[in-house]
């Protein structure tokens, strides 16, 4: 027969093993939230550094842009609210998360949206400043040049498809002008790789003379001396938008 000693020892024992499953599910609980909270605010510190960059590098540029800016840092202010109560209720850390990683997306995706808003927009502006000077200059070189596009030009044929920034010509010759605000060396690459479908697809020109240019404010990896070397005209812009054109020997331009 069990003794009353015993029953009480049994008791107790089992009353000990309960206390530590509940203290270790509470442990982890707590490890959970803190290693979710570390994570959410590598998060918002990595929003921080991104929203630093893009204001940097649109400062002055464009209305749209300081709008952006300040929607931007309303976002992390609503990310690091978020935070504050993630910490204060740790018991809902699911619920936060999954709020948090919504918020993050449709920041990432006004971001985008907002980023090829500006993006397009500038690239107009550039093309616009670009097209006079391109027409005086070329005109200095022997290029005689008495039309300009004023829209840029797109076409699309089956398979094949290709958008000219500015387009010069006169009776004999065509100037097409790939306008970047930064010109990389894959940028000059792809550039001499869709004018070999200009031709075809712009079949007005077919029998013309088409010379090729870039124009930019920045050039990355002397991608200027590369352009050059490829027979393409460079067109450099300083801090006003006055550009001016380096020029390439007869012999050495890129014809099509």
């Amino acid at each position: 027969m069990e003794t009353s000693d015993e029953r009480r020892n049994g008791s107790a024992g089992t009353e000990s093993v309960t206390f530590e499953e509940i203290r270790q599910m509470q442990r982890n609980n707590e490890l959970r939230a803190e290693r979710d909270r570390i994570e959410q605010q590598r998060r918002s510190e990595e929003l921080d550094r991104r929203m630093a960059e893009t204001a940097q590098f649109m400062k002055e540029q464009w209305k749209e842009a300081r709008e952006f800016i300040a929607e931007l840092r309303e976002s992390n202010k609503e990310l690091r609210e978020s935070n504050k109560e993630l910490r204060e209720r740790q018991m809902e850390t699911s619920r936060h998360i999954e709020e948090t990683n919504r918020q993050m997306k449709e920041t990432d995706r006004k971001f985008k949206q907002m980023y090829n808003q500006f993006t397009t927009q500038w690239g107009h502006v550039l093309e616009e400043v670009t097209k006079p000077s391109a027409l005086k200059l070329f005109k200095e070189i022997g290029i005689d040049i008495d039309h300009i596009f004023q829209e840029s030009m797109h076409r699309k044929e089956e398979d094949r498809e290709m958008e000219a920034d500015i387009i010069l010509v006169n009776t004999t010759a065509v100037v097409v002008v790939e306008v970047k605000t930064t010109l990389r060396t894959d940028d000059v690459d792809y550039f001499l790789k869709k004018m070999g479908e200009f031709k075809r697809l712009f079949k007005e020109f077919k029998d013309k003379t088409v010379y090729v240019a870039v124009a930019a404010i920045k050039f990355n990896n002397s991608s200027d001396i590369y352009a050059k070397k490829n027979g393409i005209f460079v067109l450099r812009s300083n801090s006003d938008h006055i550009y001016k054109l380096e020029n390439i020997p007869e012999e050495k331009r890129r014809k099509f």
